[in-house]
């Protein structure tokens, strides 16, 4: 048989695919014409549909088969583990899978019209040459064996790709809803996961019932769905027992009613992800910039904060319809001097202040009418009136004064964000 003089690039083309054609089960059958394997390797690179994957993803491939076919023996662990890292390689260039598996097979299909002559050439073979249909057998067993060892290290590649993604996703989400990180390497790193930390942005962030973990775990998912049905770019996380999603605002902006739109839509998809109904969905003010999402993050909590402070119903809450009550909060000195000076006295009733303060706000809340007060606490008319009777003896001020009716107003609503007098008022 004839010899050609290869290039210096096709000699190591052909080491590369032949794993060297000498050695053994570790590098090639002794004898095996290398020529020969190495032009199996570039026709089956050549062919179509193998996605740019080339003979080098078939290091060692070739002279693994010729030897399995040869002597009818399966793959050893060693062959096993040398196609799982080829696998592994494949997955680093980004070679899809169905293109490793047309690669791999053709240069089987190749390989096969060659094996008759290439068969006597291998160490341990038999005597008597097999025939045409045991060294078929032989040769798509081991063709066999040795993708399943190529999809485990696919998969195994794949797995871990995913896990270092995660991990940088999450990462990210924890330093921007911190607001930690210098400024360049934060909007850098959100770019490589499709957020632009430039734009305005705010961050709803759902109250479940679920356990932090469970939430954690969920978080891609919800991610997903959210992203398909608002069509905005998102970033979901998990902090501080709420689901916070960073969503990328459109240039315009969105209203009140899209804000409100988008709180629903997040939290109906965290409901179809958990199986469970949110709580509360607080959705922070428009900022824009990298520490932008962590003002955001900080409304949105303070607004789930005041809600549950008032009691108010479960649903969504905006930020901007809490300004009021978040400023009332920031002179908690105030506040506290307010209610003690205001509501203390009605410590002095029998059963303490708590029913009072209560009948106190059901009656704001109802339009400052007794009847509806006291459908709403489930009293009669006359407990009622009885208790704002109480309530002007003890602190001097008339509930259905309009002129008194200010200081009472405050102070019951400072009562409620203080959670007094269920808790102790700090100290002046």
């Amino acid at each position: 048989m004839r010899t050609r003089r290869g290039s210096a690039g096709d000699e190591g083309a052909t080491g590369a695919a032949t794993g060297g054609a000498s050695g053994g089960a570790s590098g090639g059958p002794a004898g095996a014409p290398a020529r020969v394997l190495h032009e199996v390797a570039l026709a089956a690179g050549a062919g179509s549909g193998t996605g740019g994957a080339g003979a080098e993803l078939l290091s060692g491939y070739l002279p693994v088969l010729l030897r399995a076919a040869a002597t009818g023996t399966r793959l050893d662990e060693g062959e096993r583990g040398r196609c799982r890292e080829l696998g592994v390689e494949a997955a680093r260039r980004g070679v899809a899978p169905s293109a490793v598996v047309r690669l791999h097979l053709s240069a089987a299909r190749l390989l096969w019209p060659r094996l008759p002559a290439l068969a006597g050439t291998v160490p341990g073979a038999p005597a008597e040459p097999p025939g045409a249909q045991e060294l078929g057998t032989a040769l798509l067993q081991a063709a066999e064996d040795a993708l399943t060892a190529l999809a485990e290290g696919l998969a195994d590649a794949r797995q871990r790709a995913v896990q270092e993604e995660e991990a940088v996703r999450r990462a990210l989400v924890d330093d921007v809803l911190r607001g930690q990180g210098d400024v360049a390497t934060l909007l850098q790193r959100a770019e490589q996961l499709g957020l632009r930390l430039a734009a305005h942005h705010v961050v709803v962030a759902v109250q479940t019932r679920e356990r932090t973990a469970r939430v954690s775990r969920s978080v891609v998912r919800v991610q997903e769905e959210v992203r398909a049905r608002c069509g905005l770019p998102v970033l979901t996380g998990s902090r501080q027992d709420l689901l916070a999603c960073v969503v990328t605002l459109p240039p315009a902006g969105l209203g009140p009613p899209g804000l409100r739109e988008l709180a629903r839509t997040t939290a109906a998809c965290a409901r179809h992800v958990l199986g469970t109904e949110p709580v509360r969905t607080g959705v922070g003010r428009a900022h824009a910039g990298a520490h932008g999402v962590a003002r955001s993050f900080t409304d949105a909590r303070e607004a789930l904060d005041v809600a549950e402070r008032l009691h108010l119903p479960e649903g969504a809450v905006l930020a901007d319809d809490l300004l009021v009550y978040r400023v009332l909060l920031r002179d908690r000195e105030a506040m506290v001097e307010l209610v003690g000076s205001v509501l203390s006295p009605l410590t002095a009733a029998r059963g303490g202040a708590a029913p009072l303060v209560r009948t106190l706000e059901a009656y704001f809340a109802a339009g400052a009418v007794a009847t509806r007060a006291a459908h709403a606490l489930g009293l009669s008319v006359r407990a009622v009136t009885y208790r704002l009777g109480r309530v002007r003896e003890l602190t001097g001020c008339s509930p259905g004064d309009p002129d008194q009716q200010l200081p009472l107003r405050i102070a019951v609503l400072g009562a409620q964000l203080l959670r007094w007098p269920e808790e102790p008022l700090p100290p002046g």
